[in-house]
């Protein structure tokens, strides 16, 4: 996967991640997408590379703060 889909996927992501009253639940938004961080992985892109990848993009935890790598 190149940077371009890789970006792609993860705006799904956090499209996904807004719910209609809030963000839903993170553990459920990542079982819908399970197969992105699946193809990250076998790219060699290690879990701190995804959560800063992530975070850079604005996803955050409900609380706000960003997303560990070991959630």
């Amino acid at each position: 996967m190149d940077k371009k889909e890789a970006l792609k996927r993860a705006k799904n992501f956090a499209d996904d991640l807004d719910g209609i009253i809030g963000q839903l639940p993170m553990e459920r938004v990542v079982a819908k997408h399970v197969q992105f961080f699946l193809d990250l992985r076998n790219d060699g892109v290690t879990w701190p590379q995804i959560a800063e990848f992530m975070q850079g993009i604005g996803i955050r935890r409900k609380d706000g703060k960003p997303v560990p790598p070991e959630q």
